[in-house]
């Protein structure tokens, strides 16, 4: 008999847990999750979240990836939106100026919620960036490491 082990690593589960109910306990800061429309554009693979999209060809799928027009749960950790575009780590992202929802000092950081296409998204930035209620900030959501699940099953794509 031959028996294989599959090694699933700390790095594994976090960067790409296997479904959303792992994504939403892993990690000091919660997932945030997104409604986002998966489309294809000329065979590209894309991510739709109202007036923004950007193509995923770099995203690992693993297994199918959506249907077109399908609905998806987006999972974006609050370390990868960045405040300066030289932080980014892919070359897939969305950008805009958000609005502030709240701001609170968590020591070394500021947890900072934010409005995206009226959906609320947490991020962390130094305490010495801390934006007041109220204003727009330019920020990044860098799409290097997030994940896509299923609304349905919450497997991930």
């Amino acid at each position: 008999a031959i028996f294989q082990k599959n090694i699933i690593t700390d790095n594994d589960i976090f960067h790409k847990p296997n479904n959303k109910f792992v994504a939403e306990f892993i990690g000091v800061n919660k997932m945030n999750f997104l409604n986002a429309k998966f489309s294809l554009i000329d065979e590209v693979p894309c991510l739709v979240i109202g007036s923004h999209k950007t193509s995923l060809r770099s995203y690992e799928f693993s297994n199918q990836p959506p249907k077109d027009g399908q609905t998806v749960h987006l999972g974006l950790r609050p370390e990868n939106i960045y405040r300066l575009k030289e932080r980014l780590e892919g070359q897939e992202y969305f950008t805009g100026e958000l609005e502030v929802i709240s701001s609170e000092l968590t020591g070394s950081d500021v947890q900072v919620l934010l409005n995206f296409e009226d959906q609320v998204i947490t991020s962390r930035f130094r305490s010495t960036r801390m934006p007041e209620i109220g204003t727009k900030i330019l920020v990044y959501l860098d799409l290097r490491n997030i994940s896509l699940f299923n609304t349905q099953t919450g497997q991930r794509f």
